[in-house]
């Protein structure tokens, strides 16, 4: 297993290494599949990863776009309700005599009023 993890991540010790013709022929291609499937794997692990994150960015993003579009909605809604609530508030005509009553209450409050100078 310690010759298998040296071999496989390229580190090389030394310590431990062929010394027949065979035993060097089988490192050399225990090497090269021990690191093509190492890189394999972490090359899966990897795309993996990656598109977990692409797929939480891609949720983060739509959940801020509700966000903001239930935002703009409820002040749509606002700005309308104004709206509506001004134009209600034209088409309201004062009752009849009402600027003759506000002119006399004024009239009559204006003298009682103190002025402190």
């Amino acid at each position: 297993l310690y010759f298998s993890v040296v071999t496989f991540t390229t580190v090389g010790y030394g310590d431990v290494c062929p010394q027949t013709l065979y035993g060097k022929f089988f490192t050399v291609l225990f090497a090269f599949c021990g690191i093509s499937i190492l890189g394999i794997a972490i090359g899966t692990i990897g795309s993996q990863l990656l598109q977990k994150e692409n797929d939480m960015i891609q949720a983060a993003q739509k959940a801020s776009q509700r966000r903001i579009m239930g935002f703009f909605q409820k002040l749509t809604k606002i700005r309308n309700n104004q709206a509506n609530k001004k134009a209600s508030l034209k088409e309201q005509k004062p009752p009849s005599g009402w600027k003759t009553t506000c002119q006399n209450l004024l009239k009559k409050s204006i003298p009682s009023i103190a002025l402190f100078l």
